[in-house]
């Protein structure tokens, strides 16, 4: 049997413990500390090149259509949702150090769909998926390293067919504070 113990608050200043029977725990969020979703800070820049002539603006929270964002049956409150050709900047100043998030194609597009999603760090490419397509699983990106990066761009490009059914999900992207 695993447990997962909790505090309050810190521990040195009399927090209280919370103990959680792993087996019951759906989902764990961070609400405070040095965690931060990219979608509670405001972007600098949005950027969409449509393929034909529809336009697609980002969501903050939301897939692309305004709905849930959902990867393969799983229900994310934070995130980003974007569509294939577009990319969405943040200015970082330097204060970060990590990079986090759960990418793939929303369930809203029924498994169609085909992106290539990025991470730019001051405008140098530092993650490149495979092609995601609507019916793959979610991909965990691996902590990715923004330790003096003033800005980190999350991009979309088009994959196989076009900008079909391309609603991309960022769940919980999020940055991480320095320690200080």
């Amino acid at each position: 049997e695993f447990r997962l113990l909790l505090f309050r608050s810190a521990p040195a200043f009399g927090g209280e413990p919370i103990e959680i029977l792993v087996p019951h725990l759906s989902s764990l969020q961070f609400l405070g500390g040095r965690a931060t979703y990219l979608s509670d800070l405001e972007p600098a820049q949005y950027r969409f090149t449509p393929y034909l002539s529809v336009s697609w603006p980002w969501h903050r929270d939301r897939n692309v259509l305004g709905g849930p964002l959902q990867l393969r049956g799983a229900t994310f409150a934070k995130g980003i949702g974007l569509h294939s050709q577009s990319e969405l900047t943040w200015n970082l100043d330097g204060r970060y150090e990590r990079f986090l998030a759960n990418i793939g194609i929303d369930d809203a597009a029924q498994g169609r769909g085909s992106v290539v999603f990025r991470v730019l760090a001051d405008g140098t490419q530092v993650f490149a998926s495979e092609t995601l397509r609507g019916n793959a699983p979610a991909f965990a990106l691996p902590p990715l390293d923004v330790k003096g990066v003033k800005s980190l761009t999350l991009t979309v490009d088009f994959a196989d067919w076009g900008d079909a059914d391309d609603r991309a999900d960022w769940c919980d992207a999020l940055v991480v504070k320095k320690r200080e």
